[in-house]
């Protein structure tokens, strides 16, 4: 559906957007994920035509559509400030563009009442915006934007001016409307949570080019390198360099532990640098030593912070001269647990086969730009 092909934009010496090729596929919600100043703005606006690459293509539906200016590409952009008429109410803001565009009044009414109907909006539709809450205005936006049946979406950091609360009730009422309505969505944010939830796929992006593209899954099960598995999630990040032994390579890290590396990938020589990257659900906290096991390690350490997040607790452990983070699922009522308080000594355990080696390479020569269509 929507195509760049090794796209760059410049502002002054700097590449805010640096030979990008990426694939966006029919129907999917696809965010662009990264901090701010990673280029995922910049890429929305060329899509939408209110910025020009210096180099590379845009394609929509296999249309070259790299000079053509907004109003000719079958798109549509909602910003973070909704940029609603305030002298217009619910009902006339959504049907400014089918006026704009000559529907008939026959049209314009049914569509907006469909609009409304598919928004949930139909008891404010004689209201002005300065009367309704940030979630109204939201979609509101969404209805404006979708009345005029766009092939893509574009949503710059929709939510961004919307409470916790507010904005996962957002996020689930735009994963109901893309289902129902089937239109390709591109979403730019850089809160995780929100691309991680509702995307079918992610690009993480860092200094104008991405660092990798595929499911939520595949991005935090799977990092392709340290930047990424820093970005996404928490991690423990073990640096050591690759050393091969009796039994086959292994990392040796600064940590003090000694990682067998159970999947080899051709990037994985003698001597080098890399990271093993272990997520906290997989480290295991005990009170008294582990038997040993193989494949196992064991670590004693002291808890040095604790913090409460509901369903589970979020631990920092201090061991082997580095802190780690850990956390450890709450039990139902009345169900045993352990739940170790600030200053406590306890074992960490975790298995071998849960460390993910990563390349070291700096975050500003990523893997291929490229992603493919689901």
């Amino acid at each position: 559906m929507l195509q760049f092909q090794s796209v760059t934009k410049r502002f002054g010496p700097r590449a805010a957007v640096d030979r990008v090729s990426l694939t966006i596929g029919h129907g999917e919600i696809f965010s662009l994920l990264g901090p701010s100043g990673c280029g995922k703005t910049t890429l929305l606006r060329m899509a939408a035509g209110f910025e020009s690459p210096d180099a590379g293509r845009i394609l929509l539906a296999d249309e070259d559509i790299t000079e053509l200016p907004p109003n000719r590409r079958a798109l549509n952009t909602i910003f973070q400030n909704y940029a609603l008429f305030p002298h217009l109410n619910v009902r006339r803001n959504i049907a400014f563009g089918p006026r704009l565009a000559g529907w008939t009044k026959a049209r314009i009414a049914d569509e907006t009442d469909r609009l409304l109907h598919l928004v949930q909006l139909e008891s404010h539709a004689d209201h002005k915006p300065d009367t309704l809450s940030g979630g109204q205005k939201q979609r509101v936006a969404l209805a404006r934007a979708l009345i005029l049946k766009p092939r893509i979406l574009l949503l710059d950091e929709p939510f961004a001016a919307l409470d916790l609360q507010l904005r996962r009730r957002m996020l689930l009422e735009l994963e109901r409307l893309q289902r129902e309505i089937g239109v390709t969505f591109v979403f730019v944010t850089h809160d995780q949570t929100e691309a991680m939830s509702i995307s079918h796929r992610v690009a993480v992006m860092a200094d104008g080019r991405i660092l990798q593209s595929g499911t939520p899954r595949e991005i935090y099960d799977r990092p392709a390198n340290r930047c990424v598995a820093a970005f996404i999630g928490d991690a423990n990040l073990l640096n050591g360099v690759l050393n091969a032994g009796d039994s086959g390579l292994h990392l040796a890290t600064e940590a003090g532990p000694r990682i067998p590396i159970h999947q080899t990938e051709p990037w994985m020589t003698t001597g080098t640098a890399a990271t093993l990257c272990l997520r906290p659900e997989h480290l295991t906290l005990c009170t008294a030593e582990p038997p040993a096991e193989p494949g196992r390690e064991a670590l004693l350490g002291t808890v040095r912070d604790a913090i409460y997040l509901g369903t589970h607790t979020q631990f920092v452990v201090a061991a082997a001269d580095r802190d780690w983070i850990a956390l450890q699922h709450h039990g139902g009522p009345g169900e045993a647990r352990f739940l170790p308080s600030i200053g406590d000594d306890l074992w960490l355990t975790f298995d071998h086969r849960h460390c993910r080696p990563l390349p070291n390479a700096p975050h500003t020569t990523p893997p291929p730009n490229e992603g493919a269509t689901p």
